[in-house]
């Protein structure tokens, strides 16, 4: 038995055996909802483990995009994945580890496809769970396989579960009232002209997820193509926003369809945000409880509010709506110095 790394990039030798390695573990429809890797690359080092010129292991190591003065650099680590066997884990670990010390950086953070929160990033804690549509897919084992060799948790996150479409209870009802008596209003996404209703989403979406801890800037161009690619799920029912007396952008929320779903009766919240500013406060609540008014009026049975940050004020908000958690995730840590 004969156990290599490689490095491998598009037009080489194991580029294909790189790309396609996923489809050796999943079944035809788990590889559907696998973030896969573009056949024409990334921005990072690709390693593929051999055993006998066979791949069983691949990862990507991402270069440190932080210059920040005083925050600690790291690499990322992503589009994991290996066969069971503990020493393949081991050693492809330990190969992307050499890549990140050789970058000067003080750990590698993972998994995250790519170097940001804007790409598909965690492990989902455990397996037995349904899955809902976009939830992030892997083996049940690579947590374990990623403890083994040092890393750590350092980020939990969590989904949530609304079983019964509740709302305008009393403290909605007043609080609803309040938002209106200042002049806000929520308005339904508007498919006539996604572009211009995405630029104009930019600078609020951006205050609010500035404080996140992958967070990285992208340019309006990059925001507005991200969220275009979720055209097709949008129903301008379930996406809301809302907007100040000037008619600008002070919240955001953005939920779609569970398709895995087969009664058709679930929806999945994937962002909601609204503006950091005071006088705002309350925005976020004012959108839920619209969204669960329309997911009655609809028929929808069950609302997942996904991937809420440890700390993030948007647990209380659930917790409006009678939530229970569903699903915790974990992004990990290791030095590498």
């Amino acid at each position: 038995m004969r156990l290599r790394v490689v490095e491998t990039k598009p037009n080489d030798f194991w580029w294909i055996d790189f790309v396609d390695f996923h489809k050796q573990l999943y079944t035809q429809e788990e590889c559907l909802r696998v973030d896969t890797i573009p056949i024409e690359g990334v921005q990072g080092v690709c390693l593929l483990l051999l055993e006998d010129n066979k791949a069983v292991a691949r990862c990507v190591v991402f270069p440190n995009c932080r210059i920040e003065e005083g925050v600690d650099r790291f690499a990322t680590l992503g589009y994991y994945e290996c066969k069971p066997q503990a020493f393949y884990a081991r050693m492809l670990l330990k190969e992307a580890e050499s890549v990140a010390r050789r970058w000067g950086v003080k750990s590698m953070v993972g998994p995250v496809n790519g170097n940001s929160s804007w790409d598909v990033y965690r492990f989902k804690s455990t397996q037995n769970t349904k899955a809902f549509l976009l939830e992030n897919h892997h083996l049940d084992y690579y947590p374990l396989q990623w403890e083994e060799n040092g890393f750590h948790v350092i980020r939990r996150y969590y989904s949530h579960r609304v079983e019964k479409v509740v709302f305008d209870t009393h403290h909605l009802n007043v609080l609803s009232k309040l938002m209106e008596a200042k002049g806000f209003q929520i308005h339904p996404f508007s498919l006539s002209n996604p572009e211009r209703e995405l630029e104009a989403l930019y600078p609020v979406v951006m205050n609010a997820f500035a404080p996140a801890f992958l967070f990285q800037s992208i340019s309006k161009k990059e925001f507005v193509s991200r969220y275009l690619k979720a055209l097709p799920l949008i129903n301008p029912h379930f996406v809301l926003i809302a907007k100040n007396q000037v008619a600008m952008p002070i919240g955001f929320l953005f939920a779609y369809v569970d398709l895995l779903d087969s009664s058709g009766k679930t929806l999945v919240v994937k962002t909601l945000v609204r503006d950091s500013s005071a006088e705002y406060k309350g925005v976020g609540q004012w959108l839920s409880n619209e969204l669960m008014r329309m997911a009655a009026e609809k028929g929808m049975n069950t609302v997942i509010p996904a991937y809420m940050a440890e700390e993030a004020r948007s647990h209380f908000t659930a917790s409006l709506f009678d939530s229970k958690q569903l699903t915790e995730y974990h992004l990990f840590s290791k030095d590498v110095y």
